[in-house]
């Protein structure tokens, strides 16, 4: 019989909200000295098309030792539509994440809640996040310039390989094959993993064992090697 691999593969679901939700959390890592930063940006959604909502946003950083939690809260009365909070706030004692082979990968649990007026939690988020900054160094040179990955100011010599899909049949792509394919790429002593524009976006176990074993992303857009018409087709 035939199997195209074609279509849905992954799970689908549908959600809804009767209140406010938080439609993204970012959170980048800032170096001052010694003393380390977060920078937040929250987009809270009132999804009433017409009336205002009073409503809070609990953020809690867990440090990966265990120790005191870094907590903070936003009361916001958010009008329909998106709603932005901003803030920047230091991590006592902060634990940085560096790439394989140039130091260890401690990961601080990120917890995020919206809650109503009356208390009622209307959505969460709960991620892990490493404490690093990464810049490319493209500081000129005598003859052209540089191109050097730097993670928390420091160069890394980039070595590892490309991966494109696992498995001809996608949906075989289990969270085992990811865990198996990172580990092998540490104990490797690999640092970096390029996904090519031919390839998918890769499952979230994938990222989060690159998380845990120090393995860097470099991240083609996809179907960049695609053919497109040129001409105006409308």
């Amino acid at each position: 019989d035939a199997l195209p691999n074609i279509g849905i593969w992954r799970g689908v679901r549908l959600e809804g909200w009767s209140h406010a939700c938080l439609h993204s959390l970012r959170l980048d890592t800032v170096l001052h000295h010694d003393r380390v930063f977060l920078e937040m940006e929250a987009v809270v959604e009132n999804l009433h098309p017409w009336s205002e909502r009073a409503c809070v946003m609990d953020l809690e950083i867990q440090p990966p030792s265990g120790g005191a939690v870094v907590a903070h809260r936003y009361p916001v009365d958010t009008p329909p539509g998106r709603t932005v909070l901003r803030d920047t706030f230091e991590i006592p004692d902060a634990q940085l994440w560096w790439p394989n082979g140039m130091g260890d990968q401690p990961l601080y649990g990120v917890s995020a809640r919206v809650r109503d007026a009356g208390g009622a939690t209307g959505d969460a988020r709960q991620f892990n996040i490493g404490l690093r900054t990464i810049d490319i160094d493209r500081s000129h040179l005598s003859e052209g310039s540089r191109f050097c990955i730097r993670v928390n100011g420091q160069d890394v010599f980039c070595h590892g390989g490309n991966i494109g899909p696992h498995d001809a049949i996608l949906a075989r792509i289990s969270d085992a094959k990811y865990e198996a394919l990172v580990s092998e790429a540490k104990n490797a002593n690999m640092n970096m993993l390029r996904i090519n524009g031919c390839s998918i976006y890769e499952g979230p176990a994938f990222y989060d064992a690159c998380d845990r074993a120090g393995i860097l992303v470099w991240h083609d857009f996809m179907l960049t090697c695609t053919t497109y018409p040129e001409e105006n087709t409308a």
